[in-house]
C-alpha cells in the first residue's frame, strides 16, 4: 500500500514539476473590436494572446499572475475608448501579487495589487509600460475610469 501511494506521489510531482514552462489559461476569452483575446500565464508573467483574421500575436505583460480582466458588477469586461489615442479601446488586466485581505469570485485567494492597460486600435494591439500600483483591484468590483485613463495615456 505504501509503495502505491509513493508511486502516485512521484507521478504527480513529475507531471507538475515544470509548470513555469507551461502555458496556463488565466481567464475566459473575450472579444473586443473584432479581436479574440485570451489571458494566459507563461513563465511567471501574464500574457495576452490575440487574433483577428490573419492578425495574431502575444504580448507579455509586466504583471505576475494571477491575471484577470477588470469587469463591471455584471461580469462584463470593462472598457473605455479614447478618441485622442486614435479611438483606442482600453481594457485593464489585473495581476498579482495578491492581497489576501480582499477577494471576489474570480480571485478567491486574494485580489490583485497591479494593473496594466491594453490598447486596441485599428492598426493593432499594444500595451502600456506603466503599471498601476498602490491599490487592491478585484476584477468583479469594477475599476474607476480614472485608472483606465491614466494608464491608457501613459507613455
Amino acid at each position: 500500500m505504501r509503495r502505491a501511494v509513493f508511486c502516485v506521489i512521484i507521478v504527480i510531482i513529475a507531471n507538475f514539476s515544470d509548470l513555469s514552462a507551461q502555458e496556463i489559461v488565466a481567464d475566459a476569452p473575450v472579444s473586443v473590436r473584432g479581436y479574440r483575446i485570451q489571458l494566459k500565464t507563461q513563465e511567471g508573467r501574464c500574457v495576452v494572446a490575440y487574433s483577428a483574421g490573419k492578425r495574431r500575436g502575444e504580448l507579455k505583460l509586466e504583471l505576475p499572475p494571477p491575471c484577470h480582466f477588470a469587469r463591471n458588477e455584471k461580469g462584463t469586461v470593462q472598457s473605455y475608448s479614447y478618441k485622442e489615442l486614435g479611438n483606442a479601446t482600453t481594457l485593464l488586466v489585473i495581476g498579482g501579487p495578491i492581497d489576501k485581505r480582499r477577494t471576489d469570485k474570480l480571485m478567491k485567494e486574494g485580489c490583485g495589487t497591479q494593473a496594466q492597460a491594453l490598447l486596441f486600435r485599428r492598426r493593432g494591439v499594444s500595451t502600456t509600460k506603466e503599471i498601476g500600483r498602490g491599490g487592491v483591484f478585484c476584477p468583479l468590483g469594477g475599476v474607476e475610469r480614472k485608472l483606465f485613463s491614466v494608464l491608457a495615456h501613459s507613455k
